[in-house]
């Protein structure tokens, strides 16, 4: 049965659909859903020119369309599959193998990037699961992606490096030049990486644990972990937030900066969430991205620097903590029953360090998100990113000085995020 045959058995619509074994050595299995996806042969070439690992590696391409798919997504769709078999005719080898994967007539209700990744997933971890290799690494990336020359043997080597590690988030960078796309879509994808960024950095700031980036071009996991955690969901979009923060809290969770994943800043609408449809929309409303503002990081710096003066606290001491905290979080913490949650997680632990580890297990990456959108609702503005990113910055005590402009600030956030 393996080390996944229980959770192959639970995903009930799953069959495989590639009938020729692994070779024993492969320990990487890229992963790519397409759909719409005409430039998937340069995201492959890129793959092709990247230096080879130790091990072997597959790439799985799910070509997917739904039931409701109109008659240009699939003719468009067919000659994307056909053009996957001839690239696999002319560029197979020894040690990278491609599997091309129809996925036709895929249910309506479920269809988006999140099924087409799952389905691409749970073949990858059906494939290991024929090695009994739960060390397998499975790589997500997308059809309109390149990478860097050495993508592939950092992330070998950061998985053997890091043998504790479940999963990783891999370093990204938008292209913000070239001849492909208008200079405004350039301009907009710089201001959107840098909303990402911010957001990232400021949570780190603030003292939150698990200050990841969740981008679906951009992470690994072990094979063992996806089954551990109860694999790729199906969301239309955010899948890749889901699926990665149930992984954060455990405390198994990395970063690889060693090496870059380039996005296509391409306008979209393809998905709910994400950097094409959050460029089409800004393109359209034709002003500056706006993004939470430094006051709400604040806030929070307040609540998770005091969080284990909660330890074995009752009603009333709870009570006090809330009233001196500023009132946009406070009346959110309310809102949640925050009173009942800390008294829960001080019923389950006998040490104030297992407190901590249960708070943040509660108030975690989803609890955040709802934070921020709930305070500024009634209590703050969101306002232009690159304002945000330099009152950070200025708080931090890296920037000395005010800076406007995008490429500046979003330059001084890579480096951060390399770091």
């Amino acid at each position: 049965m393996g080390f996944a045959g229980p959770y192959l058995q639970k995903q009930k619509s799953f069959l495989p659909s590639v009938e020729i074994p692994p070779r024993d050595d492969v320990q990487l299995i890229v992963v790519i859903p397409c759909y719409n996806d005409p430039e998937i042969i340069k995201t492959l070439n890129s793959l092709k020119s990247c230096a080879r690992p130790t091990s072997s590696v597959e790439v799985v391409v799910i070509v997917n369309t739904s039931e409701n798919s109109d008659k240009d997504i699939l003719a468009l769709n067919n000659n994307v599959y056909d053009s996957l078999i001839q690239w696999k005719k002319n560029n197979d080898s020894e040690n990278m193998r491609l599997w091309p994967v129809w996925k036709s007539r895929l249910p309506g209700k479920y269809f988006g990037v999140g099924l087409a990744r799952k389905i691409g997933m749970d073949e990858a971890v059906y494939r290991f699961n024929l090695l009994n290799n739960k060390n397998g690494v499975v790589v997500a990336l997308d059809a309109d992606t390149s990478c860097a020359e050495n993508y592939l043997i950092e992330i070998e080597n950061h998985f053997i490096k890091f043998p504790g590690t479940e999963g990783c988030s891999i370093y990204f960078e938008h292209p913000l030049k070239g001849n492909d796309f208008d200079s405004k879509v350039y301009e907009t994808v710089g201001q959107y990486e840098l909303s990402l960024r911010y957001y990232k950095q400021g949570l780190k700031w603030a003292g939150f644990p698990f200050s990841y980036h969740t981008v679906g071009s951009a992470f690994a996991v072990r094979a063992g972990a996806y089954v551990k955690y109860g694999g790729m969901n199906r969301k239309k979009g955010g899948e890749d937030f889901y699926f990665i923060h149930k992984i954060t809290p455990h405390g198994k969770y990395s970063e690889l900066n060693s090496t870059s994943v380039f996005p296509s800043p391409r306008p979209s609408d393809r998905v709910p969430f994400g950097t094409g449809r959050a460029v089409k929309k800004y393109l359209e409303d034709n002003k500056e991205i706006k993004t939470y503002c430094l006051e709400a990081f604040i806030d929070l710096k307040e609540l998770f620097s005091k969080a284990d003066k909660l330890y074995k606290t009752g009603n009333n001491e709870i009570c006090e903590f809330l009233a001196v905290l500023n009132n946009p979080l406070e009346e959110f913490l309310l809102s949640i029953n925050f009173q009942q949650k800390i008294a829960e997680i001080n019923n389950n632990v006998s040490t104030c360090e297992f407190f901590k580890n249960r708070f943040f297990q509660k108030f975690n990456a989803f609890f955040v998100v709802k934070y921020m959108n709930f305070v500024h609702i009634d209590h703050f503005d969101k306002i232009p990113v690159s304002r945000a990113a330099n009152d950070l910055l200025l708080k931090m005590g890296i920037a000395g000085s005010e800076l406007t402009d995008t490429l500046g600030l979003l330059e001084v956030y890579r480096k951060l995020d390399r770091v």
